[in-house]
């Protein structure tokens, strides 16, 4: 997304308006299970886009407000595709799945991509490496 287009939008979320901009769109969410990832997946669909939710968990079954598979349905009552990718993200394997497993239930390839969750690897800051 371009500067001006993340420009836009961020504005248009601030002034509370839904002009669909990104109809269209395809997005994918890390820690879109709950808090700002949900968040943030909300505005995406009522923006237009299509959006696949990943979280480590599916959530509660006996849950029907909470967990992906409840914020998957609402985000389909916005009219967009959405989809559900279980996957931790501190696990090499699962982090390598995310993207070929959202292209597949969007259709397409990813333009939005959304990196909110968070992995606590607790090592000693002398043990991490520039790169890491």
């Amino acid at each position: 997304m371009s500067r001006t287009m993340r420009v836009i939008v961020a504005h248009r979320i601030r002034s509370g308006r839904v002009t669909r901009t990104l109809e269209g769109r395809r997005a994918v969410v890390t820690g879109a299970s709950r808090g700002i990832g949900a968040g943030i997946a909300r505005r995406l669909a009522t923006e237009g886009a299509d959006v696949v939710l990943v979280a480590r968990t599916l959530g509660e079954p006996q849950d029907d407000t909470t967990g992906l598979h409840a914020i998957q349905a609402r985000r389909q009552a916005n009219g967009v595709t959405a989809g559900v990718v279980v996957a931790d993200i501190t696990d090499e394997a699962a982090r390598a799945r995310v993207i070929p497993e959202a292209v597949a239930i969007l259709g397409g390839p990813v333009e939005i991509p959304v990196n909110n969750a968070a992995a606590a690897i607790p090592v000693a800051l002398t043990d991490v490496s520039a790169k890491q």
